[in-house]
């Protein structure tokens, strides 16, 4: 009988020191359940927010490499999406490195108000880090190129000189959306980028559908070199309903409809061209006799 109480007391007492570790080793056990649940948990979240990710995108996907303009100074890019005012905050401090003359600081900063006052010849024939020349800088502060001065003295000495990336003045003007110097830089009209693109297809990257329209007669049907057309790119940056729109006022035929009608018009001067919807929303453009 003693040995028994005995034994039951050291029992007693073993629990009674066990106890504190039985608990941290419960606490611990259930810390680490809920590690794996908050992790599972914010997993689940990652391929919730992932799969809804994709589910939003557009049928049509364009990867667009960034390769582009990642090399160029923050500068040279304020300038190529038209920022007069962030250019102009750089200008100090990145000009030199840029290679950024004061002929190229004039012409975009001023923009239309330029003038042959502020014309310098000595720095006509310069480019920047990224190639690009003073034309470039014009195109992209809406010069206008049409101008005696400007013309004889800057357009067509620098007319058809590509940056490292193969980026025209003309490139630049459709992205920007300055429409007025088409005209006269219509011989850039055949230069492609390194990656393949067209002027139509840099104005729709610009979300430009009135330039799209004015160069659909002459580049509707260039392709880049992953083979995609301008449908591709105007249905990524989001202008496909408005080109649409504009080529069923300008041509006269419904290109949502159903049924087409083989219609001769007269599109932009070119003798062309109804949008023909085909199997599996494809488009093509077709001539009339």
């Amino acid at each position: 009988m003693r040995q028994t109480l005995n034994r039951i007391t050291f029992t007693n007492q073993n629990a009674l020191m066990l106890a504190p570790f039985q608990n941290q080793a419960s606490h611990t056990s259930h810390k680490m359940y809920r590690d794996i649940d908050r992790l599972s948990r914010e997993q689940s979240r990652n391929i919730y927010r992932t799969r809804s990710m994709y589910a939003q995108k557009r049928p049509i996907q364009i990867e667009e490499p960034e390769q582009l303009i990642k090399e160029d100074f923050p500068i040279i890019l304020s300038m190529r999406y038209g920022n007069v005012r962030k250019f102009d905050l750089m200008y100090r401090q990145q000009a030199q490195q840029a290679g950024i003359n004061r002929l190229m600081y004039n012409l975009f900063t001023l923009g239309r108000t330029f003038s042959s006052a502020y014309f310098l010849a000595n720095l006509l024939r310069d480019r920047d880090s990224s190639g690009k020349t003073p034309l470039h800088y014009a195109a992209a502060g809406g010069v206008i190129l049409d101008e005696s001065g400007i013309k004889n003295r800057i357009v067509l000495k620098l007319m058809n000189i590509q940056d490292n990336h193969g980026i025209s003045a003309l490139m630049i003007s459709c992205f920007l959306g300055y429409s007025q110097n088409i005209k006269i830089l219509h011989q850039e009209l055949h230069l492609r980028d390194n990656l393949g693109r067209s002027c139509i297809h840099h104005a729709a990257m610009g979300k430009r559908p009135e330039v799209v329209l004015q160069l659909w007669a002459d580049l509707h049907g260039s392709i880049d070199e992953m083979g995609r057309d301008i449908w591709n790119y105007i249905t990524k940056y989001g202008i496909r309903s408005k080109v649409e729109r504009m080529l069923t006022l300008k041509v006269g035929v419904d290109v949502n409809g159903d049924n087409w009608k083989r219609k001769k018009v007269d599109f932009l001067g070119g003798g062309i061209d109804v949008i023909s919807r085909m199997e599996e929303q494809q488009y093509v453009s077709i001539k009339f006799d």
